[in-house]
């Protein structure tokens, strides 16, 4: 999985991709995880450990 320099929107990634963006919003040595839904054009974003 790559880490990206800025923000993931819906429009700058594929059905069903996942990237790591530090948006600086997740607790100490956790990154922010933003997938994109495969049917609809969504963006989840979830705390996961580095």
């Amino acid at each position: 999985m790559k880490t990206v320099t800025a923000k993931p929107t819906a429009e700058t990634m594929a059905p069903g991709e996942s990237v790591l963006f530090d948006d600086k919003k997740c607790p100490a040595g956790m990154i922010a995880k933003f997938t994109k839904a495969q049917k609809r054009p969504s963006v989840s974003r979830r705390c996961v450990h580095q």
